[in-house]
């Protein structure tokens, strides 16, 4: 068990709330304007050698409690030759709230994960990852419902892998996928990516 400081504070149920919302809320993904067939291609990557980045805070009130800052990084392998980004290193921060009762779409006691997860070309400069449009990084979102907090304890876990609109690899596309591992985020992600081939993100734009 990964240990680290917890700090009780005040916080507001406002916060809390929109937190919440946030963890809960959908993807809206746009559709490209165009009657372009769509290509189906495979979306997945073993993920291996994570090391944790920052242990994150967990934050304490009367509303439950919160991890924020909670970051990893890992080794990407494609799973397939079609999957775009064949090598590359995962960076993913995450977000976990357990509501101390029962709220709207939430329980008691459970931990609701958001993680915020990019895979990156290893040539290119971290900074060049926070780019909005960067045909060289692969962008999305983790979801999951789980029994305990992956910041802090062991165990085996599944979610569900988003990937809106975007430029993947110089091409518009989105997916979807599962996740399957453990809480350090090692393991693998299986699903579909649908591209737009006549699409092609132009040298430059961001």
């Amino acid at each position: 068990m990964r240990v680290f400081d917890r700090t009780t504070v005040r916080v507001t149920a406002g916060a809390l709330a929109a937190t919440s919302l946030v963890l809960l809320g959908s993807a809206v993904w746009a559709t490209p304007a165009t009657t372009s067939p769509v290509v189906a291609k495979s979306l997945g990557w073993v993920l291996t050698q994570s090391k944790v980045v920052s242990p994150g805070k967990t934050v304490t009130s009367r509303e439950g409690d919160l991890t924020v800052g909670y970051s990893i990084e890992a080794t990407a392998t494609a799973t397939a030759a079609d999957v775009p980004m064949q090598r590359g290193i995962l960076r993913m921060t995450v977000t976990a709230f357990c509501p101390a009762k029962d709220m709207p779409g939430q329980k008691a006691g459970r931990w609701y994960i958001r993680g915020m997860w990019s895979i990156a070309d290893p040539k290119i400069a971290v900074q060049a990852t926070k780019m909005r449009h960067n045909a060289s990084v692969i962008k999305g979102e983790m979801l999951a419902e789980l029994s305990f907090n992956p910041a802090v304890e062991k165990g085996d876990l599944e979610a569900t892998v988003r990937l809106p609109m975007s430029p993947t690899c110089g091409r518009w596309a989105r997916g979807t996928a599962i996740f399957t591992g453990n809480e350090k985020f090692e393991g693998k992600i299986e699903g579909t990516l649908k591209r737009w081939p006549e699409l092609q993100l132009k040298e430059g734009q961001r």
